[in-house]
């Protein structure tokens, strides 16, 4: 997967943003925030663009969980998407996210 960097702002609570799930290498996260947020980094298993949304399990990202500041993590090998998820926030806040993961497939 090519390096995406999103500025996410709470009112893009839930946006999913898929991810090469055939990688052996796990997506890299690195978060910056500016403002007063705590979110959440989910992530999923389930084939996202072919799924009902309703249906797809998500899961927290251990160390992107209720998180208040910048912070540098990864994904699980195998995950299909991620999703950003706003636990709660004041004012206008922003997120950036930048998602980089390598092409390595067997």
């Amino acid at each position: 997967m090519r390096p995406a960097r999103l500025n996410l702002l709470k009112t893009d609570d839930g946006i999913i943003i898929p991810i090469d799930y055939r990688s052996e290498a796990k997506a890299a996260i690195v978060t910056g925030v500016t403002g007063t947020i705590d979110y959440t980094i989910q992530e999923t298993f389930d084939l996202v663009q072919s799924e009902d949304p309703a249906s797809v399990v998500w899961n927290d990202i251990p160390d992107l969980t209720g998180k208040t500041a910048g912070v540098n993590s990864s994904g699980s090998v195998g995950a299909t998407a991620i999703k950003f998820v706003v636990n709660t926030s004041t004012g206008d806040p922003t997120v950036t996210l930048n998602i980089s993961q390598p092409n390595e497939h067997s």
